[in-house]
């Protein structure tokens, strides 16, 4: 008897499931599992535990969007299959100061 394989992407990588399939290996491989109990600890004792329910701020802080990080812009299609040794080699189009939003994205082969 053959086992079938799973068809793989152009980097030889097996295919990820869909969305529905995912769900269901997700779904499977939690059946039987017991929730733990809710309990209320002091925040010094939280370290490595799961909230029970979302934590919202009362307001954005800063009050406007921006990056809290340097980086750059790119297109995921110039950066597909890129890793450390067959690097993406992009070329710098431009900057986008903080607070000012970029005009455009950036062009193919191109970064921000």
């Amino acid at each position: 008897m053959t086992q079938r394989r799973s068809p793989k992407d152009m980097l030889g990588r097996e295919r990820v499931p869909c969305l529905t399939d995912a769900l269901d290996l997700l779904r499977g491989s939690l059946a039987g599992t017991a929730l733990a109990p809710v309990e209320s600890l002091p925040l010094a004792r939280a370290a490595g535990r799961v909230l029970a329910e979302d934590v919202r701020a009362r307001e954005d802080i800063p009050p406007h969007p921006r990056s809290v990080m340097d980086g750059y812009a790119v297109r995921a299609a110039d950066t597909f299959g890129a890793s450390e040794t067959l690097p993406a080699y992009l070329d710098i189009a431009g900057r986008v100061r903080m607070g000012t939003p970029p005009a455009a994205g950036p062009a193919a082969g191109r970064c921000l």
